[in-house]
């Protein structure tokens, strides 16, 4: 009888075991599917979403000089694109706000030292440029 018994016991422990095991299984899982679900939702909502565009004005100078630029012999469109091409980076300048440019930088190029109007998408202090438009153009 006592072969039974405990034949019996080690079969209830395994048995306990096993739907414990296969109730945890079901909730990591149903938890997984939820976090997965919520996180395919926001993905969603942030592509549905694009940042503003938004629209900035001002001069088309370079990161190292700013707004006074080092060079006398040259002029601020010639000595913005020599600061560019020895590494700096184009920025806008209006006021005391400066915001650095990425994107279209051939355009860039030719309205160094220019007024411009500028749209495009802010991330901090950086500016990723959609559309520029000169400031004396009639272009919308």
């Amino acid at each position: 009888m006592k072969a039974a018994s405990s034949f019996s016991l080690i079969t209830y422990c395994a048995a306990a075991t096993l739907v414990t095991a296969l109730a945890f299984a079901l909730l990591f899982a149903g938890g997984t599917l939820l976090f997965a679900a919520a996180s395919a939702l926001t993905a969603e909502a942030q592509a549905a979403d694009p940042p503003p565009e938004l629209l900035f004005a001002g001069v088309i100078t370079d990161e190292r000089c700013g707004a006074q630029h080092r060079d006398h012999a040259r002029s601020s469109a010639d000595c913005a694109r020599m600061c560019v091409r020895n590494g700096s980076s184009y920025s806008v300048i209006n006021g005391d706000k400066t915001y650095r440019l990425t994107g279209m930088y051939d355009q860039l190029d030719e309205v160094a030292g220019q007024r411009v109007k500028i749209s495009g998408t802010r991330a901090g202090s950086a500016l990723k440029v959609d559309r520029i438009t000169p400031e004396s153009s009639t272009q919308p």
